[in-house]
């Protein structure tokens, strides 16, 4: 509070100054003068800051990050900066690009859309129809600008909440971009709170009539252990699977993982490669790292019907 009031003085103690700049000087150079500081400040913050993604800034228009090859728009700059990555790698699916081959065209299904980072990368830049999957109609409003603006084709939104039932009507608790449902019963409903329906992942997959999945994210915060069953149950159509592991007991996920080893092997991003990890190994680190209450860690799962020699091709 006291860091945001700060910022307030300052700012406006900012805009004063530039204000009484133009008013005793009012012309084309001392105009360019202040233009020029003003970029020169932005780019010091940045490397102050050591922040990496590329931004594009225009007057009266919203603030483009360039995240490799696809612009995206976002209400929340607080979540661009601690998505901050390496100097390569702006964009979270761009990691995911070597594994893929391009000979036929990829089903894709993004769970937790958001505002279409990872749905728009992949239709631009793979061979594939994605299938994005929101629930929060701000996060919705994003996505399909931004699919207006990467002039994209090949991804179909869609508004539900995937849950563990169908038809359940949810309340999306929407803060910072973090979205989360909870059913309606539980808590009174704040203002800025919306209903939406619930749909299991078995649901959606019969009503796209999809025959085969290449890839499926699942990034729905305290929802990510409700599609373990549907998983299980659609494995032999599901190749590869990125996992958030997180938002609620350790013991579920573990259940759950335990559930799957048969048909999957588990692998980590280290370094921005997959690195293949024991279950037993992935048991002791969500025992270590999952909280009810927040985000624990991403694994990857790759069906073992197509895992030779240990060679990941999505």
């Amino acid at each position: 509070m006291i860091f945001e009031l700060f910022h307030k003085l300052i700012h406006k103690i900012y805009r004063l100054n530039i204000k009484i700049l133009i008013k005793f000087n009012n012309n084309k150079y001392s105009k360019a003068f202040i233009l020029q500081k003003l970029i020169e400040l932005n780019n010091k913050t940045l490397n102050d800051l050591n922040y990496r993604i590329p931004i594009t800034f225009e007057k009266d228009k919203q603030t483009i990050f360039n995240l490799n090859g696809i612009q995206i728009i976002n209400s929340n700059l607080q979540r661009r900066h601690i998505k901050n990555y390496d100097e390569n790698y702006h964009n979270e699916a761009f990691k995911f690009l070597k594994y893929f081959n391009n000979d036929k065209k990829k089903t894709i299904i993004d769970l937790g859309a958001n505002e279409g980072e990872i749905s728009i990368f992949f239709a631009k830049k793979i061979n594939c129809k994605v299938f994005a999957v929101e629930c929060a109609q701000k996060n919705l409003d994003f996505l399909y600008a931004n699919i207006k603006l990467n002039d994209v084709k090949n991804v179909d939104v869609f508004r539900y909440a995937i849950s563990d039932k169908n038809n359940l009507s949810l309340s999306v608790d929407f803060k910072s971009n973090q979205t989360q449902v909870i059913e309606k019963d539980l808590k009174n409903l704040e203002s800025q709170n919306e209903l939406v329906n619930s749909i299991t992942l078995t649901t959606f997959i019969k009503n796209q009539n999809l025959e085969f999945i290449d890839f499926i994210k699942i990034d729905i915060e305290n929802s990510n252990h409700l599609v373990a069953d549907c998983i299980l149950k659609n494995a032999k159509i599901i190749k590869s699977l990125f996992w958030e592991v997180g938002f609620c007991h350790p013991e579920k996920f573990k259940n759950i993982i335990l559930s799957l080893c048969d048909a999957y092997d588990f692998y980590l991003f280290a370094e921005n490669d997959l690195i293949k990890i024991s279950t037993n190994d992935l048991l002791i680190k969500i025992d270590k790292e999952v909280v009810i209450d927040d985000a624990g860690f991403d694994i990857f799962l790759y069906s073992k019907k197509f895992n030779k020699d240990n060679v990941v091709i999505i």
